[in-house]
């Protein structure tokens, strides 16, 4: 017989499926994936550690599972959710089932629930916590239990994926710093491919890190609260008194803000996905994007930090990305590295190469 799943959510609504992965149950903030494929790529990246995965798109798993794709040693997320789950795959990379993957990493995941009914939920509600279980509680159990999650504001989650992949250097000349905050890989192979040498640093070498050593800094991706991870926003301001070169992503975005005076809020719903439309400000060009975020730049504070606005999200009119006007600092809320997603903002590693580190030498 197949084993049932329920997602319940905060606000009293419960969700009936059938389990396609580990039969446990998992709890997180609940947030939807506009992405029509690249699923490894999500499941493995670490921004998601902390979150319920709901993929919009109707069929997921028809490719499998291979060595190529993925973006941490790890699925970091709490659970997975699609319409259907394909059980049959067919790719000449595979090397497993999804079902297998999932079921073999611990990854909580239901298929035939109404995942057009719940996106449309939390787009109006907004972001919510949940439970996604296959255990048979009852209704109001599984509610009572959902309302005594900790919400995703002030929950600082970048620490816990921190420091567990390898900090060996790549070859190269030019040294930059990558900043563990929960990287993808890509952003590593991205700078690699520039003829850049990468040292991943977790957070907790921070404090007795040499920043002499290196030519420039990256801060990563990574999932949580930016907000009280104090010690990569003290390596900020230890950077910017130095003027050394420092780009960041996502998550390292928000913390070079933060670090330097901006504000943060979060987000209704969230950015997640691979078709987010941002403006480049000086140029007009509109670029389609991957994202992966449930929080933003506040832009008035911002501008009175110091940064000029170099981007925004065509959808809602939040910061995308700041260029800062005394300091070598550049930082994107999108993913330039992609994976998954469109790879048309690859541009911005270019920049950053040629204009914040060639430069300087």
């Amino acid at each position: 017989m197949t084993k049932k799943a329920y997602l319940a959510l905060e606000d009293g609504s419960v969700y009936k499926g059938i389990s396609f992965g580990y039969e446990s149950s998992c709890k997180g903030e609940v947030v939807f994936n506009t992405s029509f494929c690249g699923y490894q790529e999500i499941l493995t990246d670490p921004s998601y550690s902390g979150q319920i995965v709901v993929m919009t798109t109707s069929h997921i798993g028809n490719y499998g599972v291979n060595l190529e794709d993925f973006e941490s040693d790890k699925p970091y997320l709490e659970g997975f959710i699609a319409l259907r789950f394909s059980d049959v795959y067919s790719s000449y990379r595979a090397k497993r089932s999804l079902k297998d993957f999932l079921a073999d990493n611990k990854i909580v995941a239901a298929c035939n629930m109404d995942t057009r009914v719940i996106t449309k939920k939390l787009r109006t509600r907004g972001s919510m916590n949940g439970i996604l279980t296959t255990n048979q509680d009852s209704v109001e159990k599984l509610v009572d239990q959902v309302k005594k999650i900790p919400g995703m504001v002030g929950n600082e989650l970048a620490s816990k994926v921190s420091g567990f992949r390898s900090s060996k250097v790549s070859n190269g000349n030019t040294k930059v710093c990558l900043v563990d905050c929960g990287f993808k890989e890509n952003i590593k192979r991205s700078f690699e491919k520039r003829g850049i040498s990468v040292d991943v640093i977790s957070l907790k070498e921070l404090k007795t890190l040499d920043v002499s050593k290196y030519d420039a800094f990256c801060i990563s991706n990574g999932p949580g609260d930016p907000v009280p991870v104090e010690d990569t926003k003290a390596l900020v301001k230890k950077l910017a008194e130095q003027k050394k070169p420092l780009l960041g992503i996502c998550l390292g975005h928000q913390i070079i803000g933060n670090a330097l005076g901006a504000k943060i809020t979060k987000l209704r719903f969230g950015h997640h996905g691979g078709n987010h439309p941002v403006q480049d400000l000086d140029s007009s060009k509109v670029y389609i994007t991957s994202q992966n975020h449930g929080f933003c730049v506040d832009e008035k504070s911002a501008v009175a930090s110091g940064f000029k606005i170099k981007f925004k999200n065509l959808y809602d009119g939040s910061i995308e990305g700041l260029v800062h006007k005394y300091l070598p600092f550049y930082s994107v809320q999108f993913h330039p590295e992609a994976a998954p997603g469109p790879q048309e903002t690859g541009f911005i590693f270019d920049e950053f190469v040629s204009n914040y580190i060639k430069n300087r030498q």
